[in-house]
């Protein structure tokens, strides 16, 4: 479990997003990729900086592993975003220049943090509609 405070998000029932920071203060998340990504960066810059360095790079550290590996070791993610999702990046590049994080490391991240996927061979998982398999199952 992660200590400090992060922004929340709701979900209402019109379809806007609103975030609730550590005052309690309400910020709407609407607009382009990059006016949501820019809100939620400078809402949560410093828990960001803080969780990337004590739970993606430190531990990385710890293994023999720089941020240029990092970043390497994120290019997959960053090319199936670009293609099936370029607003992600979009997004997420906003929230890096927000929070005061190189972009690509932040895309690293966001990619690789989970499950530890920077410090293996693992990869991460996808999901294919029966339609699209060669035996349609």
């Amino acid at each position: 479990m992660y200590e400090g405070t992060i922004a929340w998000a709701v979900v209402l029932t019109a379809g806007c997003v609103m975030a609730c920071g550590e005052n309690d203060e309400a910020v709407r998340l609407t607009g382009s990729p990059r006016a949501i990504g820019t809100a939620w960066g400078t809402l949560n810059g410093a828990v960001i900086r803080r969780d990337i360095q004590e739970h993606f790079v430190a531990p990385a550290s710890e293994k023999g592993f720089s941020e240029a590996d990092l970043i390497a070791r994120a290019e997959r993610f960053v090319a199936i975003c670009l293609e099936i999702t370029p607003h992600w990046l979009e997004e997420a590049d906003a929230i890096a220049r927000a929070a005061e994080v190189a972009p690509a490391l932040y895309r690293a991240y966001i990619g690789c943090v989970y499950r530890s996927l920077w410090a293996g061979d693992e990869c991460t998982s996808y999901a294919v509609h029966k339609a699209h398999t060669r035996d349609g199952t």
